[in-house]
């Protein structure tokens, strides 16, 4: 599991929510849809969302699972694909040299870059688009194609928690998904885009768990994860 302020910080929401019923339920729920999501479209959020080492989804990463799919479901998330014309999936983290070819064949007006020095870093590279992206995004529970402005976005390849999405939805307001087994990216852009960890304290309106709402559990996520890294 991560040892990090953002893997911290999702166990102490899970933590949280599993003393009260709703937050409690809330958990149950993300672990019987992670378990049940083998096939379709279904697993690929699920991929998009984390791709954990082992498949383990301890009680932080089924928080932070919750927080995403509540984000999409109420449309305060927008996914766009990007299809790479080679249509290879990501190679291994060591591999970041035949990774970055890859991404060379992403639509003309993406750019994306594969960090080749990093080791542990926050992200593995960037994306970054010159046009608004093609998206789509929930509204009143109907899937409708919405427009993402020009931006950029950190990018995360292969294995990763959950809570590390959670963390650069919070920090950059945007996310980029290459999972292993696919040959797409996946950007997830906050709507309306906003950095929360730039936040004063104040603002962020301290802890709520459960959440009234999904963005309200991610205001509260973001704001433990400044509590914990003014600790280490």
């Amino acid at each position: 599991m991560p040892n990090s302020a953002h893997g911290e910080a999702a166990r102490v929401a899970a933590d949280a929510w599993s003393r009260n019923p709703h937050g409690k339920e809330q958990l149950a729920a993300a672990y019987r849809k992670i378990r049940s999501s083998t096939e379709g479209n279904d697993r690929t959020i699920r991929d998009i969302f984390g791709q954990p080492w082992a498949d383990c989804w301890d009680m932080g990463q089924l928080f932070c699972f919750s927080v995403l799919d509540g984000l999409v479901r109420r449309g305060h998330v927008a996914v766009a694909q990007l299809p790479l014309d080679l249509e290879e999936p990501p190679y291994r983290d060591r591999d970041r040299a035949a990774n970055q070819e890859i991404l060379t064949t992403l639509p003309a007006h993406v750019r994306g870059v594969i960090d080749q020095n990093q080791h542990g870093a926050e992200r593995d590279g960037f994306i970054e688009w010159a046009l608004p992206l093609s998206a789509m995004k929930f509204e009143d529970d109907q899937v409708v194609p919405f427009s993402a402005p020009l931006g950029d976005a950190p990018l995360e390849v292969g294995n990763t928690y959950a809570s590390r999405t959670c963390l650069h939805l919070a920090e950059h307001g945007a996310v980029a998904r290459w999972p292993y087994g696919y040959w797409t990216v996946y950007v997830l852009t906050l709507e309306p885009r906003t950095a929360l960890m730039h936040y004063d304290d104040s603002e962020l309106g301290g802890v709520y768990f459960p959440g009234k709402s999904a963005m309200n559990d991610l205001y509260s996520y973001a704001h433990q994860v400044k509590l914990l890294r003014r600790k280490m």
